[in-house]
């Protein structure tokens, strides 16, 4: 079963120097690339028992995770041109890249939005008459953000497998502790990602040490 796995994802190191070349660090989705490229089917299943990976027990172990997973997922985004790749796993590289990417750009939205307040410009000439745009970006942030949670919620639900998380109320009661802990801990992630992209990008080098797993 194997075998077409040892056959088409030997993963080259990638060329040039820096943070964004060397030996691939986020490799399993490039892996998943390549068996595709080589005519298999890909599937992340998610209800296999006997095999799991606990998260990282505290804040700090889960950065150190991240900042590895940051290098990686840039130097991934070099390969989205890498012929025969398929355009969802393509698209895959361009997200998985804007997943930290998008941490400076809220930094730099935030810099400039609190500059332009303390410098007394109007940001919204009437905030009673808020430009369609506006509007338009605040609903699918929202969306974004929020969706994934309360389908999540209605999808444990619809199976009836809420006692496994200990009933209904217990469920949303986790489910919106989780949300709060989130808002909180946004900002950190911000700032921390941010400064991850500019470690990958400008070269500077990582040691990975596989965080601790037990709290």
């Amino acid at each position: 079963r194997i075998a077409p796995f040892m056959q088409h994802c030997a993963l080259a190191r990638i060329k040039g120097t820096g943070g964004m070349a060397g030996s691939i660090m986020s490799h399993d989705f490039v892996e998943a690339a390549l068996m595709r490229r080589a005519g298999y089917h890909v599937w992340l299943v998610a209800d296999l028992v006997g095999s799991y990976e606990q998260q990282p027990p505290d804040l700090l172990a889960e950065l150190q995770r991240d900042r590895r997973w940051c290098q990686g997922n840039l130097q991934n985004s070099r390969l989205i041109a890498e012929p025969g790749i398929h355009p969802v796993h393509r698209s895959m590289f361009g997200t998985g890249a804007m997943a930290y990417l998008s941490a400076p750009l809220w930094l730099c939205f935030l810099t400039l939005g609190t500059a332009l307040w303390l410098s007394g410009s109007p940001m919204v000439a009437d905030w009673a008459l808020l430009p369609g745009e506006l509007v338009s970006l605040w609903s699918w942030t929202l969306c974004l953000l929020f969706l994934p949670r309360i389908l999540g919620i209605a999808a444990v639900l619809l199976k009836r497998e809420q006692q496994a998380y200990g009933g209904t109320a217990n469920l949303l009661r986790s489910a919106l502790l989780e949300t709060l802990i989130a808002l909180l801990q946004a900002p950190i992630r911000m700032l921390a990602h941010s400064l991850f992209v500019a470690v990958a990008l400008t070269g500077l080098k990582l040691e990975w040490k596989s965080p601790p797993r037990e709290a």
